[in-house]
């Protein structure tokens, strides 16, 4: 089923960091012709805080970020003119835009209400959130968007700088683990790929047993290498399998088998590959394998440098 990002909603706070994520939203809505809402989510309270996104530097640094109080109407009407600026220089990168700003103490319940509100199919975000104290290995307001979305989230590194104008995924990188909830994520690969023109790599983790001594291969029993040995066998052939259907439909498709534990292979591989996107879903298998928001996805979202786009269950069909 062919995807298509017609609206993409895009939190800002006026921090640099919340700023990571402008040159990717702006270069998937060229892509797509997507009209781009903006939104600034403002606290309901007299004193200026930043409404969403990431850590200003005073933030980062541990110093608790603090302003002059301001009337609602005030930080408001600031909240919306840093859009209308935004906007401006999005618009004069060949973007179309709406702005908005809203008021609410709950910042990621607002973002998937007005993204499902003004009709957007995509949310894109910096991968922190507007607290001084960054919650686990996302943000709280973007880790809570990614578990409450409807619809799927890219998440941006903060370090990401893009010129608006030139930003566009090179290469997509698919993690499959051979569930049909992994597989969801390929509807939106393939509208990607497409309108981008570019190659899809799938990849596929062989889970390795722990063993203990210098010489891993010699300290494994035979019967525990013959286990790897045919997991990767059926890892091989599994990606064969659906790059020969992704073929068949006209893209460029690669693959990649390696040995080891998923969260590190997918990082490593991205950093490897210039331009790179990862497309996962947020689970893939049962038990041990599953892949979570919080274990492998969290893990990729904050070591692979990379944006990472993060497929919902129940989205990809």
């Amino acid at each position: 089923m062919d995807k298509q990002y017609r609206r993409i909603l895009l939190p800002l706070d006026g921090s640099d960091v919340a700023r990571s994520a402008l040159a990717a939203a702006a270069g998937l809505s060229r892509l797509f012709d997507s009209e781009l809402a903006l939104i600034t989510v403002l606290p309901e309270s007299e004193r200026e805080l930043k409404p969403v996104g990431a850590l200003t530097h005073a933030d980062a640094a541990g110093v608790p970020a603090t302003s002059p109080p301001k009337d609602k109407a005030s930080t408001k009407s600031e909240g919306a003119r840093y859009l209308e600026r935004v906007a401006a220089e999005l618009e004069g990168a060949g973007v179309r835009t709406t702005s908005t700003a809203i008021e609410n103490p709950d910042a990621a319940s607002e973002i998937v209400l007005t993204a499902r509100d003004c009709g957007a199919q995509l949310i894109v975000m910096a991968s922190r959130g507007r607290s001084g104290i960054v919650r686990g290995l996302l943000g709280s307001v973007t880790d809570r968007v990614i578990h409450s979305s409807p619809m799927p989230v890219i998440v941006v590194p903060a370090e990401n700088e893009h010129d608006v104008n030139q930003w566009t995924p090179r290469c997509l990188i698919v993690p499959l683990d051979g569930s049909e909830l992994a597989e969801t994520a390929l509807p939106h690969v393939e509208a990607i790929a497409s309108v981008a023109n570019i190659p899809v790599t799938l990849v596929r983790s062989v889970p390795f047993p722990v063993t203990y001594g210098a010489n891993v291969y010699g300290s494994m029993s035979p019967g525990l290498l013959a286990g790897v040995e045919d997991d990767d066998k059926a890892a091989r052939r599994y990606l064969a399998e659906t790059a020969t259907r992704l073929r068949a439909r006209g893209h460029v498709v690669g693959t990649h088998v390696s040995t080891g534990h998923p969260r590190t292979e997918i990082a490593e591989l991205a950093q490897r590959m210039d331009g790179a996107m990862v497309v996962m879903t947020t689970r893939g298998a049962s038990g041990l394998t599953r892949w979570v928001v919080g274990s492998v996805t969290d893990s990729v979202i904050r070591s692979s440098g990379v944006p990472v786009l993060v497929i919902p269950p129940g989205t990809g069909h």
